[in-house]
């Protein structure tokens, strides 16, 4: 059995199982927050941490669809005309799936972990600006995908036909 084949075994068998994944990154992210209040260092980690969670959610929060462009690409293109095509079902896909996501969270928050007993990668910085600078991107990034579900019709989090219709 190699390696590719064993990674998908486990993933098969970790999909359906949403609440216990979750919980296991909630509870690492805890363990990891708790680490660096704690120590009080790795100022920059922790920020690196943030965007790379704030990029996957993105990822899954935008859907994934070739009529729709990446919110961050070309925001002023008015070509994208709504139209039903015949009134079909078409579901929403996401960017990212839900696993991935899932994936991607633990594996930045374990990897967190690991480095933060590393002293030399402790790097000095202002603290204070690399919250103030994160606040920043959060709330650019949140009104830009706003801005982008009205525009192109669709709903980040809710899925049902009828909240997309009104």
């Amino acid at each position: 059995m190699d390696f590719g084949t064993l990674d998908q075994y486990i993933a098969d068998n970790l999909s359906p199982l949403i609440y216990p994944r979750w919980t296991f990154t909630g509870f690492l992210l805890l363990l990891y927050i708790r680490r660096i209040l704690r120590i009080k260092t790795h100022s920059v980690v922790t920020y690196f941490v943030g965007v790379y969670l704030l990029h996957a959610t993105i990822l899954f929060l935008t859907p994934k669809d070739e009529n729709i462009p990446d919110p961050f690409e070309n925001t002023e293109d008015e070509s994208y005309n709504p139209r039903n095509i015949d009134n079909d079902f078409r579901p929403y896909v996401r960017r990212l799936p839900e696993f991935d996501f899932w994936k991607m969270c633990s594996q930045i928050i374990a990897v967190a972990f690991f480095i933060t007993y590393f002293p030399f990668l402790d790097l000095p910085v202002y603290a204070p600006i690399l919250v103030l600078y994160f606040i920043f991107i959060v709330s650019i990034t949140c009104y830009k995908l706003w801005m982008h579900s009205k525009k192109f019709r669709y709903n980040l989090f809710f899925i049902s036909k009828s909240s997309l219709e009104q």
